[in-house]
């Protein structure tokens, strides 16, 4: 088995970020503005609004009511080895303090909380290796944040963004 192919088995095993693949789904995606019907028009198939992971896929509860608004994918260098697990990001209209109890109260003894980051990691704590290993961070969506979330997507009064 190549590198690749190994690292998309190992963040399927693993789950994958929150900052978080139909049948299943982890959670739904947010309902689009006029500019995100034009821009999932423009991408046809291979827009992300078309790909809901699984909640295995994931590896993390969603955060109820919760609504994706993007996800990204696994990325590579170019040797095929890992350099990013695959990410779903998700808003909430609760704030941030009710979502980081939620995930306090669901994850694992391996997940680690890291209040200066606002962030839950799986594993041990690194800098380096931080968006290769499952997070959840959360964060108060800001009147900039919300704007450009606002833009594509209805979630008008979005209070948190869990990625």
């Amino acid at each position: 088995m190549n590198s690749r192919k190994k690292w998309m088995a190992a963040a399927a095993a693993l789950g994958a970020s929150l900052t978080l693949v139909a049948a299943g789904g982890f959670a739904k995606w947010a309902p689009l503005t006029k500019d995100g019907k034009q821009m999932v028009a423009a991408e046809g198939a291979k827009a992300p609004v078309n790909h809901v992971p699984s909640a295995a896929a994931v590896g993390v509860p969603a955060y109820p009511g919760a609504l994706i608004v993007q996800t990204n994918p696994a990325h590579f260098d170019p040797q095929g080895k890992p350099g990013m697990y695959p990410t779903v990001t998700l808003v909430s209209n609760d704030p941030p303090a009710s979502v980081q109890k939620f995930y306090a109260a669901r994850l694992g003894k391996a997940w680690h909380y890291r209040s200066d980051m606002h962030t839950f990691v799986k594993g041990k704590f690194s800098m380096r290796t931080l968006f290769t290993q499952p997070h959840v961070a959360i964060t108060s969506l800001d009147k900039t944040s919300l704007a450009m979330v606002t833009a594509f997507f209805k979630v008008p009064h979005a209070k948190t963004k869990m990625a």
